[in-house]
């Protein structure tokens, strides 16, 4: 893991470095100048690569590199510099959402009319009974996580902040297209790379925006009030239809009994005093400079001080999920190119190829041993084993318990297309051994994927082949998603010894391995 500053660095350098495989944007004389300078820093060891993690010595071999040739790039692209600023969260955006909180707050401090200030009204009732709907929300949420062993879903992000910033980032990438095509693409690879990364910073950046913004709503409507006691004349009282004097004096007590133990100010004693704050005319009530600072002090201790509080939270959630940001699958080939360059020859990743309820033909099996290679490492050992047969869901398990301590690289599961996804059986495969790569001491990646040879070759012919492919492939992926895993749909057969490998095939395979650093919250 590295911090995500860091980790950024190298995913753009890393794109830049894939898509450009001429030297157009990054000379490859720089590259090499780059990887001596700082090779001499890499320790004895850093060729036992194994697992999913980068050894913290190829990771800062990793990171300095990566710095001298940014600082390259970005002088003859200043738009690298926009872009990954981009990447990080809309500064901006954050800035309006507390404006726009602050104006509703204060507008919500007007409700009462131009001379009056209801102590029972919605500006400060509804505004603590919404706040304490939703800390209940949240505790039940935090409940939830915490009787669950494994987080099998992804990460949610609140979906407008993280729409938002990828639009953005679209739309410098598509006017970068118009005078660097090569730049475009490099920078189109680097915004995907990195997407999958920042998400969980972008939903810890999201939560405090949000507890802000509710504590800005607070603040707003007490400013509100002080400038409306400051500039007018204003009495506090109440009115109601259905509730009484003793009813209304248990409320005030209820709800304002904290602030006036903090402020000092009393509250009525009596049903007769609660009965003369009560309007009957516009004559009647008491001046409500005692009454706005309970309501201040209220406001501040239900909603401004536990909001607050949320917001430091998820501050430090933030920090320390920056401080070990998850890098992405493929950055573990790319960290085997560059040692490679550098002369220092990587030991070949292990990856073991499990099928289950399908027998994979001679053509699909070469076909993904040459994938596997082309996506994460030429030198891998890859490792076929004999299909699980269909319903052998014990056997499989047992299988997994027995080798939980020394399990492959990567462990790649692969089903055949034409089944139909079942979870007593399928997802009874996936969820035992992601579970077991969730407990055990190994850090291996996991890779579902789905060969489509077999039921293509048995629907060759028919007219409705096209689309009922695409409803398969749909199902199919619908169904792997709700284990938390993505699956790679593919025609293994068709990948031949001597033909090209399409490389947003590779960069698919790479970003739907699943980890267990990946899936932590």
């Amino acid at each position: 893991m590295m911090h995500a500053a860091a980790l950024k660095t190298v995913l753009l350098v890393k794109a830049i470095e894939e898509s450009d495989r001429t030297g157009e944007l990054l000379a490859n004389a720089d590259r090499v100048d780059a990887t001596r300078t700082v090779a001499r820093d890499v320790p004895h060891g850093a060729d036992r690569m194994t697992g999913s993690e980068l050894p913290s010595a190829v990771a800062h071999m990793l990171v300095a590199r990566a710095e001298l040739l940014r600082v390259r790039l970005e002088q003859r692209y200043p738009v690298l510099n926009t872009i990954s600023n981009l990447g990080d969260g809309i500064p901006r955006f954050a800035l309006i959402v507390l404006i726009l909180a602050f104006v509703l707050g204060a507008s919500l401090a007007t409700l009462d009319g131009s001379r009056r200030i209801n102590i029972l009204a919605f500006p400060l009732l509804g505004l603590i009974a919404w706040n304490l709907f939703i800390y209940a929300i949240l505790i039940a949420a935090w409940r939830r996580r915490q009787r669950s062993d494994v987080s099998p879903s992804g990460l949610h992000v609140p979906g407008f902040v993280a729409r938002w910033t990828r639009s953005r980032v679209d739309a410098l990438l598509k006017r970068s297209a118009h005078y660097n095509a090569p730049l475009a693409s490099a920078l189109k690879r680097f915004s995907a790379d990195w997407s999958a990364v920042t998400l969980r910073l972008l939903e810890h950046r999201a939560r405090r925006l949000f507890h802000l913004g509710a504590a800005t709503v607070a603040v707003g409507m007490i400013v509100g009030l002080y400038v409306r006691g400051i500039a007018l004349q204003y009495t506090a009282g109440w009115e109601s239809t259905f509730l009484g004097a003793e009813t209304v004096r248990m409320l005030i007590d209820v709800i304002y009994w904290p602030a006036a133990a903090l402020s000092g100010i009393g509250l009525p004693s009596s049903t007769e005093a609660v009965e003369g704050l009560r309007w009957r005319d516009d004559t009647l009530g008491v001046n409500a400079a005692p009454w706005i600072h309970l309501i201040a002090w209220t406001a501040v201790l239900y909603v401004v001080v536990p909001r607050l509080f949320l917001a430091l939270l998820a501050s430090a959630k933030l920090w320390a999920a920056a401080r070990r940001a998850t890098a992405p699958a493929s950055l573990m080939p790319y960290a085997r190119a560059v040692l490679s360059s550098a002369g220092i020859h990587a030991q070949g990743e292990a990856v073991t190829v499990t099928p289950y309820a399908y027998d994979p033909p001679a053509a699909s099996a070469s076909g993904l041993d040459r994938l596997l290679r082309a996506a994460f490492d030429e030198t891998a050992r890859v490792e076929l084993r004999n299909f699980i047969p269909y319903g052998e869901v014990d056997l499989f398990a047992s299988r997994v318990a027995q080798e939980a301590g020394r399990m492959a690289d990567l462990e790649v599961v692969l089903m055949g297309l034409g089944a139909t996804p079942e979870r007593e059986n399928h997802g009874a495969v996936i969820t035992a051994l992601r579970d077991a790569i969730a407990r055990g001491t190994v850090h291996p990646g996991l890779l579902v994927m789905i060969d489509e040879a077999v039921y293509a070759h048995r629907m060759t012919g028919d007219a409705s082949f096209a689309a009922r492919l695409d409803e398969r492939r749909q199902a199919w992926r619908e169904f792997v998603r709700d284990y938390g895993l993505a699956s790679v749909s593919i025609d293994l057969s068709r990948i031949t010894a001597d033909g090209e490998i399409d490389p947003e095939r590779v960069d698919e395979i790479r970003g739907a391995v699943w980890t267990r650093q990946a899936a932590k919250r």
